[in-house]
C-alpha cells in the first residue's frame, strides 16, 4: 500500500502579518498532482490541520475544499487532531465522512480503535492517536502518570496490537532527540516520549514538529510542514513523504518499508538576506520593478540604525517579513578594547554599565526609565556595596 504522510498543515496560518492561505492552496494543488502521479490511495494527516482552534473562514473553506477533493477522488484519509486544532470542529460529520473512506479520530478519549484497510498482502491496522496530555490519560483511565513515555506506553498496551500483522500509528507528540523550529514549544522536555516506546509499529506517522526527521531506522518519521513558517526554517527543504508498506513475512519483526521524500517547491520561497542597507536598496530589479517577491528576513550590517529602513526596503521586497540589525560583533570588539584600557576597580557598577551601553548602542545614552531599572537591579544585587 502506498501512503502519503502529511502533517501540520496549519491552514489559516499568518506569519509576520502575511496570510499563508494562497501559499497553502498552491501546495495542496501540488499535493493532489502528486497523489494522482504516484497513484496514492491513502493519506495520513497527523494533526494540526488548522493553525487555530477557531480558524478563519478562509481556512475552513480551504479545508472543506481539500476534503471534498479527497472524497471525489476516492482517496482514503486517516486524520488526527493536533494541539492547534479544535477536536470538536474536526470531528463534525465523522460518521458521514467515514462512509466515504475518511476516518477522523479527532477527540482523544483513550487508546484508539484500529482502522483496518487491505492491500494485496492482507490487512494493515491503523491506530489514529490524537494529541493528548497526561492529565487526559489520567482522567480517562484513573491513572496517575507524570511521565509522557509511561502514559504513551500504557495507551499502546491498551491497543492490543497483533505484531504478526502490519501496524501503523498516527501520533502528534514530541519525541526525545528531535530537533524543533521556532514555531514549536516544548515544556522543558518533560512532554517528550522515548523513541523506544514506538517499537510495536511498522511505521509511525508523526506530527507536531515542523522539521522533517526520522528515527528507528526510518520507521518513526516527522514529515514536517509542507511550507516554511519561521525564519529558522528558511534553509530547510520541505518534503512530501510517500511511504510504501510492503509485505510482513512470517517470522519477521517488521514489514518491508520504503519511504521516498519528494522535495516541495513553494509558490514563494522564505529566505534570509544579509547586507548593508545601501547595497540592498540598490539591487537590480525584475520586470515587476522589485528585487524579489519571496518572503524575506533581512539583517542589516550597518553600524547605526537606518531611519524608515523597513518602509524603504518593502517597496523592493514586498514579501519583507522583518528587518533586524547585526552590529553587535563590531560593538563587542569596541567594548572589549575600551574596557581593557580602563581601570574599573574603583568605578561604580552603574557607571561601568552606562559606558558599556553607550558603546553597544553607538554612543546613545540610557534614558531615565532604563537607568531606574538598572539601579533597581544593582541595589538588589549589591545593596550598599554597590
Amino acid at each position: 500500500m502506498k501512503l502519503l504522510h502529511i502533517s501540520d498543515l496549519h491552514l489559516g496560518k499568518v506569519v509576520n502579518s502575511f496570510s499563508m492561505i494562497s501559499e497553502q492552496s498552491y501546495i495542496l494543488d501540488r499535493m493532489f498532482e502528486l497523489i494522482e502521479r504516484e497513484k496514492i490511495g491513502t493519506v495520513l494527516i497527523s494533526g494540526d490541520v488548522f493553525d487555530k482552534t477557531n480558524p478563519s473562514v478562509e481556512a475552513v473553506k480551504l479545508y472543506d475544499s481539500m476534503m471534498t477533493r479527497f472524497y471525489e477522488k476516492g482517496i482514503k484519509v486517516i486524520m488526527i487532531s493536533g494541539n492547534h486544532d479544535s477536536p470538536e470542529r474536526l470531528s463534525q460529520y465523522s460518521t458521514i465522512v467515514e462512509a466515504g473512506g475518511i476516518y477522523n479520530n479527532a477527540i482523544f478519549d483513550g487508546a484508539p480503535e484500529k482502522i483496518v484497510l487491505n492491500d494485496e498482502y492482507g490487512e494493515i491496522n491503523f491506530y489514529p492517536l490524537s494529541f493528548f496530555r497526561i492529565s487526559e490519560v489520567n482522567n480517562v483511565y484513573g491513572t496517575d502518570f507524570d511521565d509522557y513515555t509511561k502514559a504513551f506506553s500504557y495507551l499502546v498496551e491498551k491497543m492490543n496490537i497483533d505484531k504478526s500483522k502490519r501496524n501503523v500509528l498516527l501520533c502528534h507528540q514530541f519525541i526525545a532527540g528531535s530537533t524543533m523550529s521556532e514555531s514549536e514549544t516544548s515544556i522543558g522536555g518533560v512532554d517528550y516520549i522515548s523513541k523506544e516506546a514506538f517499537g510495536d509499529f511498522d511505521y509511525t506517522a508523526m506530527g507536531h514538529i515542523h522539521r522533517p526527521q526520522s528515527f528507528n531506522d526510518g520507521r518513526l518519521c516527522y514529515c514536517g510542514t509542507m511550507l516554511k513558517y519561521a525564519s529558522n526554517e528558511s534553509g530547510q527543504t520541505k518534503y512530501f513523504f510517500v511511504v510504501e508498506i510492503g509485505e510482513k513475512k512470517a517470522g519477521e519483526e517488521f514489514c518491508e518499508l520504503k519511504t521516498e521524500k519528494i522535495p516541495i517547491v513553494p509558490l514563494h520561497e522564505m529566505r534570509k538576506i544579509v547586507g548593508k542597507f545601501e547595497d540592498l536598496i540598490s539591487m537590480p530589479v525584475n520586470e515587476k520593478g522589485i528585487v524579489t517577491d519571496d518572503y524575506v528576513f533581512i539583517t542589516l550590517l550597518n553600524d547605526t540604525y537606518v531611519e524608515e529602513a523597513a518602509r524603504s526596503l518593502s517597496s523592493l521586497y514586498p514579501g519583507l517579513m522583518n528587518v533586524s540589525y547585526d552590529f553587535k560583533a563590531n560593538s563587542r570588539e569596541n567594548a572589549d578594547a575600551i574596557m581593557k584600557t580602563r581601570k574599573i576597580e574603583n568605578e561604580s557598577p552603574a557607571d561601568i554599565f552606562k559606558d558599556l551601553y553607550k558603546v553597544m548602542h553607538q554612543d546613545k545614552e540610557m534614558n531615565e526609565e532604563q537607568e531606574r531599572i538598572l539601579m533597581g537591579v544593582i541595589n538588589k544585587l549589591w545593596g550598599d556595596k554597590a
